[in-house]
């Protein structure tokens, strides 16, 4: 398993960006992503709850000449509370990755609603 820092912990400007693409190593079948949020501990990460990100994963087994969406996530800033009200430090989500060689994963993403600071991480295994 291996984790890159997709986007570095830092302040964001509303509006769209790609980041990659990302070199799959052959072998990998699962993409997941981090996405850093709003704690009580650190409540300057992504805490404006009417702040929103947009993140939409796509997929190459060419190399990069074609691309494939695979899904995304999308939510809203502030503390988010996950089983028994504990806090959230990151949303994650995972999605299968096609098998292949000369793969490449990219995301675009979105933010709406001012500016956030975050940090994403994309793992695979």
């Amino acid at each position: 398993m291996a984790t890159v820092t997709v986007l570095p912990l830092g302040t964001y400007a509303a509006g769209n960006r790609l980041i990659g693409p990302v070199s799959v190593p052959n072998g990998v079948s699962t993409v997941a992503f981090a996405i850093q949020r709003c704690t009580s501990a650190d409540n300057t990460i992504w805490s404006d709850p009417n702040t929103t990100i947009s993140l939409n994963w796509d997929c190459s087994v060419d190399g990069g000449v074609t691309w494939i969406n695979l899904g995304g996530f999308s939510g809203n800033g502030g503390i988010a509370l996950g089983r028994g009200g504990v806090e959230l430090a990151w949303s994650s989500g995972s999605v299968q990755f096609p098998t292949g060689t000369g793969r490449q994963v990219r995301v675009n993403s979105s933010i709406v609603g001012g500016s956030v600071k975050t940090s994403v991480t994309l793992t695979t295994s």
